[in-house]
Order: C-alpha cells, then structure tokens, then sequence
C-alpha cells in the first residue's frame, strides 16, 4: 500500500462516537486518533455539527487526539 492509499483509507475511516451528560443537557461528541496523543478540542459555528471538522480532524488526528463536539 502507497502512502497515498493509506491517506485515503484513512480518510474513509469513521471516527468513535460518544455522548456523556454535561449537566443538564447530554452532549455528543467524535474522537479521533490515539487517545494517549495530545488533545486538540475543536467547536463549531452556528447550526452546524462535529462533522463539519471532519476533512480536517482526520489530519490533525496523525499527531493529536482530536475531539469535535457536537454544541446545543
């Protein structure tokens, strides 16, 4: 497998999906890449979701652990 294919799978591959209670509201959230890694959170903007960072989540995700929550 070139290093090309190996991007593109990865790209293809689907991030875990949690949801955890915040208080009083329960939220959701997609984690990528190695858990022990350093964190990077990221939030999006008005009436979109987690998967809005996701071209860019699989690539800081080579380096990072990589958390985009899913805002009320």
């Amino acid at each position: 497998m070139t290093w090309q294919s190996a991007r593109v799978t990865q790209h293809l591959e689907r991030p875990r999906s949690h949801r955890f209670d915040a208080g009083t509201v329960e939220l959701h959230c997609l984690d990528y890449g190695d858990r022990e890694a350093p964190p990077v959170v990221l939030l999006h903007g008005h009436t979109d979701s987690a998967w809005a960072w996701h071209h860019i989540s699989v690539e800081l995700a080579e380096h990072h652990r990589v958390i985009a929550l899913d805002m009320r």
